[in-house]
């Protein structure tokens, strides 16, 4: 078990450095390939689902060079769904179109392809992470007077110190399982699609 927990674990993170590369290759490169940008999203994503399953196999008798593996590759992921995520960012800052594309677009719209399904994906991971970014602005998941400030107070009274997903439907009257199921189907739709251009 642990051998194979540290196999896959090896695997996402080579995978992930290689995302990386293409991410950092692409900030250059001209024209633009939004689509490229949007698959380099969705295999991050991915990644970080098998991530979680590796993290799911944890026990307590697991050893310290699992554990680590996890850990490392688990960063690793991260860092290439950030920059995947970060890069469509940057593309849509100058590509009106696509910005008003993303702005209308509804996840329960039918879908339409590969290109609606990878744009339904990164409009639910940016849903995803402005709301774990707000849940952490909080010591505890608890109001700041910063946040205080600026929501007027629209915050709920506590209790505080709640996991972040309960906070974000406390808080944020967001059901943050729902969406995380949401971006899961998606992916599940990609699968097929991505696999047949390779």
């Amino acid at each position: 078990m642990e051998d194979d927990i540290i196999s896959r674990t090896r695997r996402c993170a080579e995978l992930a450095q290689m995302l990386l590369a293409a991410d950092e290759e692409a900030r250059y490169e001209e024209p633009k390939d939004m689509r490229e940008a949007l698959l380099r999203l969705y295999y991050a994503v991915n990644l970080e689902e098998e991530m979680e399953a590796c993290k799911a196999l944890l026990t307590e008798d697991t050893s310290e060079e699992a554990v680590d593996a996890v850990h490392d590759a688990a960063e690793i992921v991260r860092a290439a769904s950030d920059a995947a995520f970060g890069l469509i960012e940057r593309y849509g800052a100058s590509d009106a179109g696509f910005a008003a594309k993303i702005d209308k677009l509804r996840l329960d719209d039918a879908d339409d392809g590969l290109f609606d399904l990878l744009c339904k994906l990164y409009k639910c991971e940016g849903i995803i992470r402005m709301a774990y970014r707000c849940a952490t602005w909080y010591p505890a998941y608890g109001p700041s007077d910063t946040l205080l400030d600026a929501w007027k107070g629209s915050i709920p009274e506590g209790p505080w110190g709640v996991d972040p997903e309960s906070f974000i439907e406390q808080a944020m009257d967001m059901n943050i399982m729902e969406l995380l199921d949401i971006r899961a189907e998606l992916i599940r739709k990609i699968a097929p699609m991505a696999e047949e251009m390779h």
